[in-house]
């Protein structure tokens, strides 16, 4: 299963669902950097047969592809760079973070790689826990920092794909958005999603009343 460019986090949740078995267990080979240049390949080889699969990530863009792009002959700085770190790793698990637009490969010898993919994106690795490099330049917000050294925090710290009744209730009577507006921001769906979600269980996108909150989480 392939995405669609400006993919939302339920279109990430749907390409893991499909491919986690075929990228879990797999070794980083190669990294190639490719054109646009925040976008990657990750050659991965999967044992035992050694099949190929080849990992388009556009970082910007946010989307994550099973094909193969073109590639420059010779390998960026970067590429190499990030060669060094993560070259033969194993991924052991590949997780959707807190229903985001941010993917995590968990790798062997305690590593991760990270892939923020909303605004301008970020390829982040960890080590041992901790940044050990950011492709964007370092940043700090009220509940995190992207900077070398410090531990690593996804930008949502709540999932709400694992929200029960009554937080979902919760949510929807502290919001003063309209329906459309809440769902798609604190649920993680989007706007396009949100809508059809609503249409689906036939309720409109006005302004919240706290008798309107029969609403079940849809995952």
């Amino acid at each position: 299963m392939e995405m669609k460019d400006k993919a939302s986090s339920l279109d990430f949740y749907a390409f893991l669902h499909a491919n986690r078995e075929a990228l879990a267990g797999s070794f980083i080979k190669k990294v190639y950097q490719v054109s646009p240049p925040d976008s990657f390949l990750f050659q991965l080889h999967s044992p035992p047969v050694s099949s190929r699969l080849m990992l388009f990530i556009a970082l910007r863009k946010g989307g994550i592809f099973l094909k193969d792009v073109e590639r420059p002959e010779e390998p960026t700085s970067l590429a190499m760079m990030l060669r060094k770190m993560l070259g033969d790793r194993k991924i052991l698990e590949v997780q959707q973070v807190n229903f985001d637009r941010v993917m995590r490969f968990s790798l062997s010898g305690n590593g991760e790689v990270v892939f923020e993919m909303f605004r301008e994106g970020n390829l982040i690795v960890v080590q041992d826990g901790r940044i050990e490099y950011a492709l964007n330049p370092p940043r700090e917000w009220r509940n995190r920092k992207i900077l070398r050294g410090e531990p690593y925090v996804p930008p949502s710290l709540s999932d709400p794909s694992a929200f029960g009744a009554q937080e979902i209730s919760s949510m929807l009577a502290s919001s003063s958005a309209s329906l459309v507006q809440t769902v798609a921001t604190r649920m993680n769906l989007g706007g396009e999603f949100a809508e059809e979600l609503i249409h689906r269980i036939a309720l409109t996108s006005r302004r919240l009343r706290p008798r309107a909150l029969a609403f079940r989480n849809p995952f």
